[in-house]
């Protein structure tokens, strides 16, 4: 399902930012301008309603996603095993369901299992929730208010050694967790849900989606992007 609401709230395109430092790093990212163009070459297929139109952050689109069956998918890739390594996931989401919700993820049935999860909006439960292995929310976030909902949310996670990091807009959520479980990627990764959780399917918009592998780009606060993502 296309949101045609979505129109209208977009931002007006800027100029491009600045060169990527840590660009070699990326392994993943996603404009949604009007396609699922991968920068870094990954081919991503769309499943259901799941479409780069709408309204977005940035630029002339984002992932539109209706939150009943909707996502995109790419094949099992080394680019997702990090190991025990540094990472760093963030994106743009605009929030339009409730409950728990995947923003990406995959589900092999072994500890390999990854996820990144927001549950909206209930304050007091975990607001972002990622980890790896077959444990709910191996590391959780919550800071006693619930996940922005009809706005857009700069989203971003890091790991830097057994440091985990959540921030919303640029703002760490709850305190710093330890935990250095191992992420290895055995199963096609999705965007938008988790294999073997449909019930758990984002609903709403995602823009300028991008994984950075080796490097946490953020242990302080941070001023969230003002322009897309750079390609180099």
């Amino acid at each position: 399902m296309i949101l045609p609401a979505f129109q209208g709230v977009s931002s007006k395109p800027s100029a491009a930012a600045a060169g990527d430092p840590y660009f070699a790093n990326v392994v993943s990212l996603l404009h949604f301008d009007g396609n699922l163009t991968d920068e870094k070459g990954l081919t991503w297929t769309g499943v259901g309603n799941a479409a780069a139109t709408g309204g977005a952050k940035f630029g002339s689109n984002a992932l539109a996603l209706d939150g009943v069956g909707d996502n995109i998918a790419t094949a099992n890739s080394g680019d997702f095993t990090w190991g025990t390594g540094d990472f760093t996931i963030e994106c743009w989401v605009y929030n339009t369901k409730s409950g728990y919700q995947f923003i990406m993820g995959n589900n092999s049935n072994t500890s390999g299992n990854f996820m990144l999860a927001i549950n909206v909006p209930i304050s007091g439960s975990p607001q972002v929730g990622f980890g790896a292995a077959s444990v709910a929310w191996p590391v959780q976030f919550n800071n006693g208010v619930a996940f922005p909902q009809n706005e857009w949310v700069h989203l971003a996670v890091c790991r830097q050694g057994e440091n985990n990091y959540c921030y919303i807009n640029g703002i760490q959520v709850d305190t710093t967790k330890t935990d250095s479980r191992n992420w290895v990627n055995a199963a096609e990764v999705r965007i938008g849900s988790m294999s073997g959780a449909a019930t758990a399917d984002f609903g709403g918009l995602i823009d300028d989606l991008r994984i950075t592998k080796g490097v946490a780009r953020y242990t302080t606060n941070f001023t969230p992007p003002t322009a897309a993502f750079p390609d180099a």
